[in-house]
C-alpha cells in the first residue's frame, strides 16, 4: 500500500467509528497526524548513515564496513546512530542477514561468499532476532545506541514506539470517550492507535525510493 493513502485510510476508519461527523474526521486525522510525529521524533537526534547495495550484485563487505562506521561513530561521539540498509532486488538471493559468532562478534552472510565479520567480538547486543534477514523488497532501519561497558544496543527501525503502557493508556482512553460518549476523543485515540500501529508494521524504503518488481 503507498504510504501517501495510509494517513487518509485511518483518518476516514477512525472518524466513521467515532460517529462520521466532522469534528471525528478531524480529530482522527489529529490523532493520526500526532503518532507520526512522535515516531518521527524518536530519533531525531541519531546521527544517520544510509547504505544501498548494488541489486545486481549486494556486496557483504560493503554493508560490513558501512556497520564498522556506524560503530566508530557511535564509540567516538557515544550517541545514537541510525543506520538504514537498501539491499533492494527483485529476487532473495543471494540471501543476506546479520549474525553473531561464537566469541559475539557480529558478521555479514551472503550465499555462497564468505562471511564478513564486524571485528568487534563481544561489543554487540541484540535487541533483535537473529539471524537478521536483510528483507530484499524494503529497506530495514537499525537504531545502534550505547550500552554499559562501551556496548552498543541495537533494534530494528520497526520496533514499538508506544510502549506497553502506552497502550494501556490509549485503550482507557477509548473506555473512557465510549462511557462519557466523546466522539473526538474516541476518534483522536483510534486514529493514533492505528497510524502507530501500521508504522510499526509498514515497510520503510529509502526516499524517492520505488519498490523493486520481479522482471
Amino acid at each position: 500500500m503507498p504510504a501517501y493513502l495510509i494517513l487518509p485510510m485511518i483518518t476516514a476508519a477512525a472518524g466513521i467509528l467515532a460517529g462520521a461527523g466532522f469534528p471525528a474526521f478531524a480529530s482522527a486525522a489529529l490523532g493520526a497526524a500526532a503518532a507520526v510525529w512522535l515516531a518521527r521524533l524518536r530519533h531525531s537526534g541519531d546521527f544517520y548513515l544510509c547504505v544501498t547495495l548494488d541489486p545486481d550484485a549486494p556486496d557483504s563487505g560493503m554493508l560490513a564496513e558501512a556497520l564498522r562506521t556506524a560503530v566508530r561513530r557511535l564509540q567516538h561521539k557515544q550517541s545514537p546512530v541510525t543506520l538504514r540498509i537498501a539491499a533492494l532486488r527483485a529476487s532473495p538471493h543471494p540471501r543476506i542477514s546479520l549474525s553473531l559468532t561464537r566469541d559475539g562478534d557480529l558478521e555479514v552472510l551472503c550465499d555462497r561468499k564468505r562471511p564478513c565479520a564486524l571485528g568487534h567480538p563481544g561489543l554487540w547486543i541484540a535487541d533483535h532476532p537473529l539471524p537478521l534477514c536483510i528483507p530484499h523488497m524494503r529497506s530495514i532501519t537499525l537504531h545502534l545506541t550505547p550500552a554499559a561497558r562501551e556496548r552498543l544496543r541495537v533494534t530494528c527501525g520497526d520496533a514499538a514506539f508506544v510502549t506497553h503502557n502506552g497502550w494501556i493508556a490509549i485503550l482507557l482512553i477509548v473506555a473512557a470517550a465510549c462511557a462519557f460518549d466523546i466522539p473526538s476523543l474516541l476518534a483522536a485515540a483510534l486514529g493514533f492507535a492505528g497510524q502507530a500501529y501500521l508504522l510499526e508494521h509498514h515497510p520503510e524504503r529509502p526516499r524517492r525510493q520505488r519498490k523493486i518488481k520481479p522482471h
